[in-house]
């Protein structure tokens, strides 16, 4: 067990001071194999020792549990009013850039609902000012806060394309799909190594010895002979 923080031992009732003594070296001595940081103090007049102790493994909450996904470990998020009017002025920010020619909102559904009522006129002046086609596409696998706002110049393909709104929801949602199998295939070829067989080795050359020519033999003269 991996206890840390503030520990207090509730020891039973000890008169003679040299048994309390003897209790806090028996406690130390224990101690000694441990590899945390341990710091003891003395026995009270109530029989309480206090002691702290480093912890050195995470906690059960935090090995077992993650982050949660929605308030990022804050505990609050943004109610859904709140996340929808700042979402508008997102849309908003971005319409007015140049050459804007349409701005897609992904959004849970409650936001949607609450856009494209409460905030239908609000959407209406937008586009009217700033002539671009504003688009909120309710994801039923988005959870508030989280939504996507994506801009569409002019000049993109996407933004002459005829879609309708629920056509562009079925393809978006259809690349939410596969995008977590292409980062797994691309994280399966990156492991792969470069070389799978490695050429056998060689042996290094054995340099071989010139051997210098043989001597040309001098010509011999021949003496007159007296036949």
């Amino acid at each position: 067990c991996d206890i840390g923080g503030l520990i207090v031992i509730d020891f039973i009732d000890m008169t003679p001071a040299k048994n309390q003594r003897a209790v806090e070296e028996k406690v130390r001595e224990s101690l000694e194999a441990d590899r945390a940081r341990v710091q003891i103090g003395r026995i009270s007049r109530f029989g309480l020792l206090e002691m702290s102790r480093q912890r050195l493994r995470p906690s059960l909450g935090e090995s077992s549990g993650i982050v949660c996904p929605r308030c990022n470990g804050t505990g609050i998020i943004r109610d859904v009013e709140s996340l929808s009017l700042a979402i508008l002025r997102l849309i908003e920010e971005e319409a007015l850039k140049d050459r804007t020619a349409e701005v897609r909102a992904q959004v849970p559904i409650p936001v949607a609902a609450f856009l494209l009522n409460e905030k239908r006129n609000s959407i209406t002046k937008i586009e009217l000012r700033t002539r671009a086609r504003i688009i909120i596409l309710p994801n039923d696998q988005l959870e508030t806060p989280h939504f996507e706002v994506q801009r569409l110049r002019d000049d993109s393909p996407e933004a002459h394309n005829s879609q309708t709104s629920y056509e562009i929801a079925a393809a978006a949602a259809e690349v939410e799909e596969i995008a977590p199998l292409a980062a797994a295939t691309r994280t399966l070829v990156r492991q792969e190594a470069a070389v799978k067989t490695a050429p056998a080795r060689a042996n290094a050359p054995v340099p071989v010895e010139a051997v210098a020519p043989a001597p040309t033999p001098a010509p011999v003269a021949h003496e007159p002979s007296l036949f």
